[in-house]
């Protein structure tokens, strides 16, 4: 993980980088498996994003930018062990944004 930002308190505020390589499926598998009826994901990931986070007036603004993400050998199969669902050897979204104010999401570009 690699990160660099500020933080304020009045009003409250951050903004900054944050980088995640190397983030593997399986490991993450406890907190997903909930909400995924599937056998565990296989995979890893890598993430980048530039994000600007405030709170003001009862209300939390949000924004990220210069969203990344890359996926490496991403498999997913259904509970019953057997061939995977879906294999891909890479999927790289970016130029991502989040906009929570405005309620939109978009993504420049969406390679497999």
């Amino acid at each position: 993980m690699r990160w660099h930002g500020d933080f304020g308190l009045n009003p409250v505020s951050a903004s900054g980088e944050l980088a995640l390589d190397g983030i593997a499926f399986p490991r993450l598998w406890p907190v997903l498996q909930p909400y995924l009826h599937s056998a565990p994901l296989q995979g890893t990931a890598a993430l980048q994003l530039a994000y600007r986070l405030n709170y003001a007036d009862n209300t939390v603004g949000l924004t990220l930018d210069r969203v990344t993400l890359k996926v490496d050998k991403l498999s997913l199969s259904g509970r019953a062990a057997g061939q995977p669902a879906v294999a891909l050897d890479s999927l790289v979204l970016s130029g991502g944004h989040l906009d929570l104010a405005s309620r939109r999401i978009s993504i420049d570009t969406l390679a497999l």
